[in-house]
C-alpha cells in the first residue's frame, strides 16, 4: 500500500503540491532511477488488472 501511495504522489504529484502534502523541490530531487521503476510497476500493475479482467470474462461467458 505505501508503495501504491508514493507512487501516485510522484507520478501525478500536481494534486498533492496544492493540497499543500508535498514540497515541489521533493519532487524535482526525487532520484529518477526509483521514478521509473515507480512506472515500471504501475504499469505491470495496470497489465495484471487487464489480464484479471480478460480472465474472468473469459471463465464467465465460455
Amino acid at each position: 500500500m505505501l508503495v501504491a501511495k508514493i507512487g501516485g504522489m510522484v507520478m501525478w504529484s500536481g494534486p498533492g503540491i496544492r493540497a499543500g502534502e508535498m514540497d515541489p523541490d521533493d519532487i524535482k530531487n526525487f532520484p529518477p532511477h526509483l521514478k521509473q521503476l515507480l512506472k515500471i510497476k504501475i504499469v505491470i500493475s495496470g497489465v495484471i488488472v487487464a489480464w484479471g479482467a480478460i480472465a474472468c470474462v473469459l471463465v464467465k461467458y465460455r
